[in-house]
């Protein structure tokens, strides 16, 4: 058996466990992760209820708060707001002292100002050519949860005819 082939049995069995260290939002990232991974029957857990699905008719939470402990899962994933460098948060302590598989998500903009530690993968989707931060940041695009994939197919039954339209509130990078 191959290394990922073990990889992958690993998650199938026991799942990827997500903390959510940072205020209410829409963890946008690890939604269209957890989606996917739900697609493909890997369990996925978190440590708490997060994201009520507005295309399940019973609202139900996409993540649900977990009976088990991050360190029984094969891989733990923080989803993180930045707003100072890291290596301040408590958050990344926690998970060095699990000394297991584990990432980093951050969809914060202002991210390219902030260094990551070299240690644990960051997956980012903000990047600039001109900022370049300490760490392992590895990019990332934003995806396509299923909310926004409903929409667009119900926009493309409903005409056929793509009118023109303007984007609105789009604003370069200034770095």
């Amino acid at each position: 058996m191959l290394a990922s082939d073990q990889f992958i049995q690993e998650l199938r069995g026991k799942g990827i466990y997500f903390l959510f260290p940072r205020p209410p939002g829409t963890p946008h990232l690890s939604i269209c992760i957890a989606e996917g991974l739900e697609e493909l029957g890997i369990p996925f857990f978190a440590d708490n209820d997060v994201y009520a699905k507005p295309y399940d008719p019973n609202n139900a939470y996409l993540f649900r708060h977990a009976t088990c402990q991050p360190a029984d899962a094969a891989v733990v994933v923080a989803d993180i707001a930045v707003g100072a460098n890291i290596d301040n948060s408590p958050v990344l302590n926690f998970l060095r002292a699990l000394n297991q598989r584990t990432a980093i998500l951050c969809m914060s903009d202002p991210i390219v100002m902030y260094d990551f530690p070299d240690d644990i993968p960051s997956f980012v989707p903000h990047e600039s050519r001109n900022v370049r931060p300490n760490g392992r940041r590895i990019p990332w695009a934003f995806g396509l949860n299923r909310n926004t994939l409903t929409k667009i197919k119900a926009a493309k039954l409903a005409s056929n005819t793509r009118l023109p339209a303007f984007v609105r509130d789009f604003r370069p990078s200034k770095y």
